[in-house]
């Protein structure tokens, strides 16, 4: 399969893109239609593309757009400047540290790199009001046909049902954060071209233990909270090979509408690495 679509909310296509060693591209918010898409969040979902390479998925991310990509923020010629997120390691696998600092070496060879701290305001709180207020909206007739009590996750049998019931104004409070949240990420990132972080601080979990009892003890701040409330676009890549030999993952991480030079900074890393020509042994 040389490419697929994912639909993301907070984190379907980077998750995924990191677990398996590919490249994965999550568009500003709205530069990609959602036509034909299922609606979970209408201010959060997202289409983006995941392949083998961040060349493929421009070439993808081209054909979603319907027209070439303009180049709007090229990667410019002189030496890029990035900013890694503070404490981003203080909390993630050792394999993933390891790897990421390495990442750093390739990366410091062709870019200048700073340091960058999130805004200190509730954005996960925010992004998790905005998501099951919306998803409640989304799928309300579906929780009040009953139907709902016949899916096979017990979890799932009444999920939503509390957002059903959250007030108006604890949305609007979370929709205040996220555009504080924007405001004052685009202080922090100005002068740089991207933020650069681990995807995700650990691999994929085994069969045997559930998502969250695997991810519980990672505290370490990522890039998908904000990422994904302020509709900013980011693309991972692989790389390295981390816990049990599966892959880890590095995110690039911009303003809106930077879609094309986080596609060519994750290429031009990819240039001077093989993790992303990896294949499952």
């Amino acid at each position: 399969m040389p490419f697929a679509l994912g639909s993301e909310t907070w984190g379907s296509i980077t998750t995924p893109s990191s677990f398996n060693g590919i490249t994965g591209l999550r568009p500003t918010y709205g530069r990609v239609t959602r036509r034909g898409a299922m609606t979970v969040s209408w201010g959060m979902d997202k289409i983006g593309p995941m392949a083998r390479s961040a060349d493929d998925c421009k070439v993808i991310f081209q054909a979603l757009l319907g027209a070439p990509c303009t180049d709007a923020a090229p990667v410019p010629e002189k030496r890029p400047r990035l900013a890694v997120l503070r404490n981003c390691t203080d909390d993630v696998q050792p394999e993933v540290r390891a790897n990421f600092e390495t990442s750093l070496e390739v990366l410091g060879s062709f870019c200048d790199i700073g340091e960058m701290i999130l805004p200190d305001l509730p954005i996960a709180e925010a992004a998790e009001m905005i998501i099951v207020c919306e998803a409640a909206a989304s799928f309300e007739r579906f929780i009040e046909s009953g139907e709902q009590r016949n899916l096979t996750a017990p979890e799932d049998r009444i999920g939503l049902l509390d957002a059903t019931v959250i007030p108006a104004v604890d949305y609007i409070k979370a929709l205040r954060v996220r555009t504080a949240a924007a405001r004052r990420f685009g202080a922090l990132a100005d002068g740089f071209d991207a933020v650069v972080a681990p995807t995700l601080p650990c691999v994929a979990n085994p069969i045997e233990v559930g998502f969250n009892d695997y991810f519980a003890p990672f505290t370490s701040p990522e890039l998908g909270a904000i990422g994904n409330l302020c509709g900013l676009p980011a693309v991972t890549v692989p790389s390295g090979m981390g816990e049990r030999g599966l892959p880890t993952g590095l995110e690039f991480m911009g303003r809106q509408f930077a879609d094309e030079r986080l596609l060519g900074l994750a290429a031009r890393y990819q240039k001077r690495t093989a993790f992303h020509l990896a294949h499952p042994v």
